[in-house]
């Protein structure tokens, strides 16, 4: 369900010790291993982005016009014309009038500026959004995380509609979650050195083998559910080694060290 990256095929670990280099690649690996299908529309604010038709990034609405997602997703090969944005969505096979989707294209995309293409360090971007295609249903949006939920230990949920095995180039149809836990950004730090960022970057699962992101669930939403019910995105999927390998957690953009960032954008593209 999500996009990652892909860390190339020079992965070596020295041998007497822990510590494992990676030189990483330009290609993207979107994916969701390992998880089940959703309730059909019970995450509304959960978003596909494609370029003519064609999936490849996820996001999640925050707002009636703003989209959040990965700076990754956003793509020079597909002019901004060619980009649409669907809520309410379930299965992306069928057409978006079978599930009364709400259908958006995109007006303008702001990437943070400091985006770093090679290590994925500040990988978020905001969307500007104009409502094409509506139904009576209302639009619902996921809440921002202000640091409070992103916590060690916490269990969140990652959606997408990306590949459900590493390797092989196929999506999900339909909308699948996969519970994770964040853990200690350490680990992270440990495993992947000069390519993790503490304190802008959440350590998330690699506990449980086959149960991850994974290629086409890049920008999608890590989500929690506070004590009230309310959602959350607490992060973006960003990238990782492979997809559901024992070891290697997926590492997100965590969303309370932009918050600053976001609400200065979103006003600036109001």
């Amino acid at each position: 369900m999500k996009a990652k990256l892909i860390l190339s095929g020079l992965l070596f670990c020295l041998l007497g010790s822990s510590s494992c280099h990676f030189l990483i690649s330009q290609n993207i690996d979107e994916r969701i291993v390992g998880g089940e299908p959703v309730i059909p529309f019970i995450f509304p604010f959960a978003a596909s982005i494609q370029c003519s038709g064609y999936h490849f990034c996820g996001g999640a609405l925050i707002s009636d016009t703003i989209l959040i997602s990965a700076g990754h997703c956003v793509i020079s090969s597909c002019p901004i014309s060619s980009l649409r944005v669907f809520v309410h969505r379930h299965n992306i096979n069928l057409p978006p009038t079978a599930e009364n989707s709400t259908v958006f294209t995109v007006v303008q995309i702001s990437r943070h500026p400091k985006y770093n293409g090679v290590n994925y360090e500040n990988d978020i971007s905001v969307w500007k959004l104009r409502k094409i295609v509506s139904y009576d249903e209302p639009l619902k949006f996921a809440m921002l995380d202000k640091g409070d939920l992103s916590r060690e230990g916490t269990k969140t949920m990652a959606l997408g509609w990306g590949y459900q095995k590493f390797g092989v180039p196929v999506l999900s149809s339909t909308l699948l979650f996969v519970n994770l836990p964040i853990v200690n950004p350490s680990i992270c730090k440990r495993i992947y050195e000069k390519y993790f960022f503490m304190g802008k970057q959440l350590c998330v699962g690699g506990d449980v083998a086959n149960k991850d992101t994974c290629q086409g669930d890049s920008g999608g939403g890590l989500f929690v559910t506070d004590s009230s019910g309310k959602i959350f995105i607490v992060g973006i999927v960003s990238w990782g080694y492979e997809c559901g390998r024992v070891g290697y957690p997926g590492v997100y953009t965590k969303i309370s060290s932009f918050l600053d960032w976001i609400h200065d954008t979103v006003n600036s593209l109001n």
